[in-house]
């Protein structure tokens, strides 16, 4: 491993987390002003807690962190991690569409990827009808789960932008493709000469593996994920399992 080039890999990684809470505030800007360095606090926390936690765990941690941090309601913020993850399905997505359209998949692979897409779409337009609604959409509920219920749907408001919506689809694509350049990066500086989709195809398939119940970290579910990914440029198992490895730890 070419330890001058691991640095800049890590600089794409660094740059990932910012985006990631750059877009976070993008979110929460219509329901309050806030500075970006309580996301970016939080968003850390939360993926530490994953780290060390199973079931993704840590998308309940990072809301409750900005909770904490700010003057935000732990079910607003709750409500925009949570389309922060419908973003992130959506633009992944995408790219599968546009990745997997090179390689000969099964047909179930596909499908599977037009109805995560499709029922996606399903929960924009349905938040967005819910949070141009507001409060009169919940008046037929008890007093107290109208009240949390609003505080929730509050945190849907940036679907009701065109302006956000738009700073945040364009943010969606360059936070992933900062984790692109983070793998091929990564990929030459062990070694690796291979093109820019085989880091393209590393990052969908390690992004399909952290969303299956895994072991804190991932452990076990990112190696296999890497594996297979490139095994479609025909690197040998062992030398994959390598770099899924350096690729973990980094």
């Amino acid at each position: 491993t070419d330890p001058l080039l691991v640095a800049p890999s890590l600089g794409f990684l660094t740059l990932l987390f910012v985006l990631r809470a750059y877009r976070w505030q993008r979110l929460v800007k219509p329901i309050v002003a806030l500075p970006l360095r309580p996301f970016w606090s939080a968003s850390l926390i939360g993926f530490m807690a994953n780290d060390l936690l199973p079931l993704r765990v840590g998308e309940l941690v990072r809301a409750y962190a900005l909770a904490h941090l700010t003057s935000i309601r732990v079910s607003a913020a709750l409500a925009t991690a949570l389309l922060e993850r419908v973003w992130d399905t959506v633009t992944i997505g995408v790219l599968t569409l546009l990745t997997f359209s090179r390689f000969s998949l099964p047909v179930w692979v596909t499908r599977t990827n037009w109805i995560v897409l499709s029922a996606c779409v399903i929960v924009l337009l349905g938040g967005a009808w819910a949070a141009r609604k507001g409060v009169q959409g919940f008046t037929w509920l008890p007093a107290r789960f109208a009240t949390v219920t609003e505080r929730f749907v509050s945190g849907l408001r940036s679907l009701n932008s065109v302006s956000a919506l738009l700073w945040v689809l364009l943010l969606s694509f360059a936070l992933w493709f900062a984790l692109v350049g983070y793998y091929w990066v990564l990929l030459r500086a062990c070694g690796f000469s291979l093109p820019f989709e085989a880091a393209l195809l590393v990052t969908i398939f390690t992004v399909f593996a952290a969303a299956v119940p895994a072991a804190p970290g991932f452990v076990g579910t990112f190696q296999y994920a890497v594996v297979l990914a490139l095994s479609f440029f025909s690197v040998p198992k062992e030398e994959a399992l390598g770099f899924s490895i350096i690729a973990h730890l980094a």
